[in-house]
């Protein structure tokens, strides 16, 4: 069974997955911040399940995390069959009135690591295997954010470099997609700064282990993109419909705090 590398896979859509993948058996890394959480969740699937459980603590918005991460592995004698690139963050706030702090660590994890982080995967291939990439993009990936202008930035680089990426591996022996879930019921609106943002509607949020079985089949899809469940996918055909004015300010009405 291939081996999975998992990258926040302490908590929300990460987590879900980490449970998902271990029940099909599935050998995994998994990489997040927090020690106490992944100490939990290696015994926790090791105890149910018959798999290896490697783990790996970083901050994955520090330069040198990606590399630490292949050299622990490599010393392992452990190569990833599938990397899924799920760790992100967000920040609500005009740009101007941001933390500079936050956006530079939000560029530094969502589109860095990320990007570093598959490189490393795809040096390692070998011969005569087939491994898969999962990038976590978002359906904000389709129009600029005001209120959230770097995130949705970010999410737009994951989504153009997937799909070029797709392109380029096209005749190789790695499959490449992009996931682009909407919103997600995880604590990802507390650490944005956005638990009472308008337009986040229980109706449109889907929860961490729904999302994880949409991107578990995204993985072995032959889809390039996937947006999940019939409502985020309506919603990304009427934003392309909408001049792009329009769009991107019912994005920026949607974004604005309402407390």
């Amino acid at each position: 069974m291939a081996i999975a590398l998992i990258t926040g896979a302490s908590k929300g859509i990460g987590l879900a997955l980490a449970r998902l993948m271990a029940e099909y058996g599935h050998d995994l890394v998994l990489v997040a911040r927090s020690k106490e959480r992944l100490s939990q969740l290696q015994s926790e699937l090791t105890s149910t399940y018959a798999i290896s459980v490697f783990s790996i603590n970083a901050d994955l918005s520090q330069s040198e995390a990606p590399t630490h991460i292949f050299t622990q592995l490599s010393q392992q004698n452990i190569f990833p069959d599938i990397l899924i690139n799920n760790a992100g963050l967000g920040d609500v706030a005009l740009f101007s009135e941001a933390n500079l702090e936050k956006q530079k660590q939000m560029i530094a994890l969502n589109i860095n690591c990320l990007t570093e982080l598959t490189y490393l995967f795809l040096q390692q291939r070998r011969q005569g295997k087939q491994y898969w990439l999962l990038n976590i993009a978002s359906t904000a990936a389709f129009l600029p954010g005001p209120s959230m202008s770097v995130y949705y930035a970010s999410k737009a680089y994951v989504l153009h470099f997937t799909e070029a990426l797709a392109e380029e591996c096209k005749q190789s022996n790695v499959s490449v997609s992009a996931f682009c879930p909407g919103p997600v019921a995880t604590d990802f609106q507390v650490s944005a700064n956005m638990p009472k943002a308008k337009g986040l509607k229980k109706s449109l949020l889907l929860s961490a282990e729904e999302a994880a079985k949409f991107a578990y089949k995204a993985i072995f899809d032959t889809k390039v993109v996937v947006v999940p469940s019939f409502k985020n996918r309506m919603a990304v055909w009427l934003a392309s419909l909408l001049p792009r004015k329009l769009a991107m300010r019912a994005v920026f009405k949607s974004n604005e705090l309402s407390g």
